[in-house]
């Protein structure tokens, strides 16, 4: 699926997503992970959240963005 971040400075195509701890505060992170080829992944931050409850909400509406419309491009918030 097609984000765009939350700085709005990329837009990429995703195939997975994952919350992770921002090293050095307390903030989280929601990941996208792109592909490239058969043996190489790439990890790109997609927005930054101050809770982990604002960043499961966010990943929960990417979902059902997802399960509505997989061919339009999500805006993270």
């Amino acid at each position: 699926m097609w984000v765009r971040s939350q700085d709005k400075k990329s837009l990429r195509d995703y195939v997975s997503y994952v919350i992770q701890p921002s090293i050095g505060s307390n903030k989280h992170n929601i990941q996208g992970q792109t592909k490239n080829s058969i043996f190489r992944t790439y990890d790109f931050i997609l927005g930054r959240y101050s809770t982990l409850e604002n960043a499961i909400e966010e990943l929960d509406n990417l979902q059902n963005n997802l399960k509505i419309n997989s061919n339009d491009i999500y805006n993270m918030n």
